[in-house]
């Protein structure tokens, strides 16, 4: 079999690992990384837990490391597109090639380690973290920014020795494990904390900030809050934003408020770098912000009418991508294609984006938790009685159906963007409706 063939193989194959679940804790992914010659400590890294925005601020961090000079990796979920999207050098995926060797060089001790029993079966994220960790051991990376898959106390990138930590926006997600209550969310994601690792936190709502503040008290963590308020909004068009801090004028290709927050933070990570000693100065960040693009997050595929992908995919994510699609739509009725995990809070979101919308398409995605199409449409009609919500096949078929004179949003997951981005060939230009 040749090297595609083989690669194929091996992502079905850690995709087929999905089916143990998810199992939170740290023993399995320190006794495999112990076993390849712990991979972690190869180089520093910036540890970045939350909500939302975990994968805009990791982007931004890494673009600032790169701007000072530095060989750096980025570990992000999920992917839009390709596997190897998860895993990149530089900004650039690593090859197939190298996921199929660095899995070769693991097999016999996952092997070993699952014939110990089940507790021994290494999980899905858990093969992820450990091929990231070993790809930029080769590489290899001055720094890895890397961003935590669910929680932070007990995720697997959680035995990294960061030498920062970052903390985005903090709400209700993933409450099956890490709790019903944004107190017990937070703790779980405060569980990043290391003692005497700095860290920055975005502001949160104030019974978030005393969990943050009372678990870095506890574990001598120096913790500061990064302020969106101090970044004061000038304009925005659809290449970008620009935002007034102190003095100076900042460009943000990355459209929303909520990433005027995201900014804010990854500022705050930056100076904390500066302070140990890294060339991180205003104009290595500025370039940073202006350079930096996040796929699949407000990302605009076609202006006239308006057509924009997000992978918001949850309440409050929902409710920033409404507020930033009105302000650019000019507040007209959407067409909407939505997607989303059925663990995931369905209802809020619907009832977010319903009013928005004159038409649905609400389609499956390709995972064993995708929604019943036919049952959300219903919420959609309910919602709003004044839209068409249709239940279709896929992402392709409601393109074909969708009306052509108004703006489209496609939204409720990101594993419907990368759909998306499939048909439309992975291309990041300009989509015309004639498609």
């Amino acid at each position: 079999m040749d090297a595609g063939g083989r690669y194929r193989r091996l992502v079905e194959g850690l995709y087929g690992l999905r089916r143990f679940g998810v199992r939170l804790g740290l023993e399995n992914i320190r006794e495999l990384c112990r076993r390849l010659g712990e991979p972690q400590r190869a180089f520093r890294a910036v540890h970045v837990a939350g909500t939302n925005g975990k994968g805009s601020v990791a982007a931004m961090v890494e673009a600032m490391l790169r701007g000072a000079g530095m060989r750096v990796g980025l570990f992000t979920s999920p992917h839009l597109v390709s596997f190897t999207e998860r895993i990149q050098i530089d900004r650039v995926p690593v090859s197939e090639r190298a996921v199929l060797d660095i899995y070769d060089r693991m097999r016999p001790h996952l092997d070993e380690m699952a014939a110990a029993g089940p507790h021994g079966q290494i999980t899905f994220f858990e093969v992820t973290t450990a091929l990231a960790l070993v790809a930029f051991r080769d590489a290899p990376v001055d720094w890895a920014v890397m961003e935590t898959g669910m929680g932070g106390r007990l995720d697997a990138t959680n035995l990294l020795e960061p030498a920062a930590c970052g903390i985005t926006a903090i709400d209700l997600d993933h409450m099956e494990y890490l709790g019903g209550t944004l107190e017990a969310i937070a703790l779980e994601k405060a569980g990043i904390f290391k003692t005497g690792v700095p860290a920055v936190a975005l502001r949160q709502r104030p019974e978030v900030e005393r969990v943050l503040m009372a678990v870095a008290r506890e574990r001598g963590v120096p913790l500061v809050f990064a302020d969106p308020s101090g970044l004061e909004p000038v304009s925005a068009g659809l290449g970008g934003q620009v935002f007034r801090r102190g003095a100076r004028e900042w460009n943000l290709r990355l459209l929303g408020e909520h990433q005027l927050a995201n900014a804010a933070l990854a500022l705050g990570i930056g100076e904390e770098l500066a302070r140990q000693g890294l060339p991180i100065d205003d104009g290595v960040m500025a370039k940073a912000l202006a350079d930096v693009r996040w796929p699949g997050r407000f990302q605009v595929i076609g202006g006239d009418p308006l057509i924009v992908l997000d992978g918001a995919h949850n309440p409050a994510g929902a409710a920033a991508l409404a507020r930033c699609f009105a302000r650019f739509s000019g507040g007209a009725a959407c067409n909407l294609v939505f997607s989303a995990l059925s663990d995931k809070a369905v209802g809020e979101m619907v009832n977010v984006l319903a009013p928005m919308a004159r038409w649905v398409a609400v389609v499956p995605v390709a995972s064993s938790r995708s929604i019943s199409p036919g049952e959300v449409a219903g919420l959609f009609r309910a919602a709003n009685p004044a839209c068409e919500a249709l239940a279709l096949g896929d992402f392709g078929a409601a393109w074909r159906a969708l009306p052509k004179d108004r703006p489209t949003l496609v939204a409720g997951s990101l594993f419907l963007v990368g759909e998306a981005l499939s048909f439309f060939g992975g291309q990041g230009g300009e989509i015309r409706f004639g498609a």
